[in-house]
């Protein structure tokens, strides 16, 4: 007579066989630092790098001592936080130090998302050819021997000249500068 075998969903055996094949604990850390953002925001994800999870202890870099001091305040919370957002409970305390390098990191993102707002580039709408213009693009074109290669510059010509008339629309439609 056949055994009966229990339905199991594919979750749980998934997290049986990784528990069998992870015998250095390194899921649980991957677990832990994924869920790090979620569990505490993202004003302190920003200012923090979780870098490792140690027989329960989770180990977080942090850019400031203020901030160490803060958040080792709440680390009870924190670690509760960080084992809520993984499902299961990783965490049973949470270490923060010091570090030079994710204030570096930090002041770098703050550097780029500054030189970002300020030289992103402006979308501009192309504007379609007059019937004319594209008659014009097209016997500039006509030179060209090659079948392919006349219609690839004539749709790079096309897409120029679309662009740079959208150029001078918006300039057309923009606020005159004011010193």
């Amino acid at each position: 007579m056949a055994a009966k075998r229990r339905a199991v969903g594919l979750g749980a055996a998934l997290e049986r066989i990784a528990a069998k094949v992870d015998t250095r604990g390194e899921l649980a850390r991957a677990r832990a630092v994924a869920v790090w953002p979620a569990a505490v925001g993202q004003e302190v994800a920003k200012r923090t790098h979780c870098t490792a999870l140690r027989k329960g202890e989770l180990l977080v870099h942090v850019d400031s001592p203020a901030w160490a001091t803060q958040l080792q305040a709440m680390a009870p919370q924190i670690a509760e936080a960080v084992n809520h957002q993984a499902g299961k409970r990783l965490v049973s305390s949470v270490r923060f130090t010091v570090s030079r390098t994710v204030r570096e990191e930090r002041e770098r993102d703050a550097v780029a998302a500054g030189l970002e707002a300020v030289y992103r580039p402006e979308r501009i709408a192309p504007v379609p050819l007059t019937p004319g213009e594209r008659a014009q693009v097209e016997a500039t074109a006509a030179a060209i021997d090659d079948d392919e290669l006349r219609a690839a510059a004539i749709r790079a010509m096309a897409a120029d000249l679309e662009w740079k008339k959208g150029v001078r629309a918006a300039a057309r439609e923009a606020p005159p500068d004011t010193p």
